[in-house]
């Protein structure tokens, strides 16, 4: 129950004080029988090339870079500057930016500029436009572009030295391979939980029908438009935030009914995280920060401390109903649950 809105209040002399107050009541929230709920878990599934790729950028992280008088490819690394031209092509006086590096194997200037510098050399020149995003009317910025130097990347060599300069615990290639066969699908299966808790979240707020409380919602719109703007040097103005809470709004209420039906699960079935339970896992962090669990909770905010407590009780009601519906493993290709169509290559040899 929300607290009261106190209104006609009545006080006279050697009168009894009246009052009116609104109050809010939350609604029942009714779970549905956990048994008949199905989910799907996709589970996904490494490639070699998935695993080539990971050991390319591997490589790539311990590159050494060596000057080149090679033309400009997609393995080169590039540092040039840039002039701005006006209209007629004449440079602009203080408009120029020097020594930008770029990657060319990470094209972060786009496909288009990287195909225009490829093929040049050191102190080659070229003109190029860029064109400004999210304006499709704007005049584009005319530029000069003067390559000062190519350096290229020499990779490691895939051996026994490689291994033990990645982890020293691994003797061999196909040890290091399995090592990363298995970090990948991991960290993907942990992304996959996310993704079926959320449709086992959808599925039980699809089946249990109650609305929010209008006050509630309104308060946590509220609160989300004052964390919005909190850091904001300008204050905005009432159509800015009008328009803020209704974009929210939808996403608000979806947050709003699973923290109720949360609540419930958590009153019906006694699952409240105890304080011990708290205590383990402020030693659980403390020990993966290699710390002392006493020097590490003094130095937990408030904020902090309610924050861990928050998590722990959010898994451990996921943890029970992981527990008490049906869930189905649909083995998936990495490549296909990460929405490619194939395991693309960082380097070429």
């Amino acid at each position: 129950m929300s607290p009261g809105e106190m209104s006609e209040i009545h006080f006279e002399p050697g009168q009894p004080l009246s009052f009116k107050v609104v109050v809010e009541v939350l609604p029942d929230v009714t779970i549905p029988p956990l048994a008949e709920i199905e989910v799907e878990l996709r589970d996904p599934q490494a490639s070699d090339e998935d695993v080539n790729t990971a050991l390319d950028g591997l490589r790539e992280s311990q590159a050494v870079l060596v000057p080149s008088d090679d033309p400009i490819d997609d393995h080169s690394v590039v540092t040039f500057d840039l002039q701005e031209l006006d209209s007629s092509g004449l440079p602009l006086v203080g408009k120029s930016q020097k020594d930008i590096t770029i990657d060319m194997s990470r094209q972060q200037f786009g496909e288009d500029f990287a195909s225009r510098i490829k093929g040049l050399k050191s102190d080659g020149k070229t003109n190029y436009d860029f064109h400004r995003s999210g304006d499709p009317n704007a005049k584009p910025l005319k530029t000069q572009i003067s390559i000062r130097n190519v350096q290229r990347k020499e990779l490691p060599e895939l051996d026994e030295a490689f291994v033990q300069s990645v982890n020293p615990n691994l003797g061999s290639l196909d040890d290091l391979r399995g090592d990363l066969r298995r970090y990948i699908e991991s960290r993907a299966a942990h992304t996959a939980r996310q993704e079926m808790f959320r449709k086992l979240a959808d599925e039980l707020l699809r089946r249990s029908e109650y609305a929010v409380p209008p006050r509630m919602l309104e308060n946590y719109l509220d609160r989300m438009a004052d964390e919005a703007t909190h850091n904001s040097k300008h204050k905005p103005d009432e159509a800015a935030m009008a328009k803020f809470r209704e974009e929210y709004r939808t996403s608000a209420i979806w947050t709003l009914r699973w923290y109720l039906m949360r609540n419930s699960l958590i009153k019906t079935h006694d699952l409240r995280t105890s304080d011990e339970e708290i205590e383990h896992e402020i030693a659980h962090m403390a020990t993966l920060e290699d710390q002392l669990a006493g020097d590490f909770k003094k130095r937990l905010s408030p904020d902090q401390m309610q924050q861990i407590a928050d998590d722990l009780q959010e898994r451990k009601v996921l943890n029970f109903l992981e527990n008490n519906v049906k869930i189905t493993k649909a083995p998936v290709s990495l490549a296909e649950f990460e929405g490619r169509s194939a395991a693309p290559s960082i380097i070429t040899e």
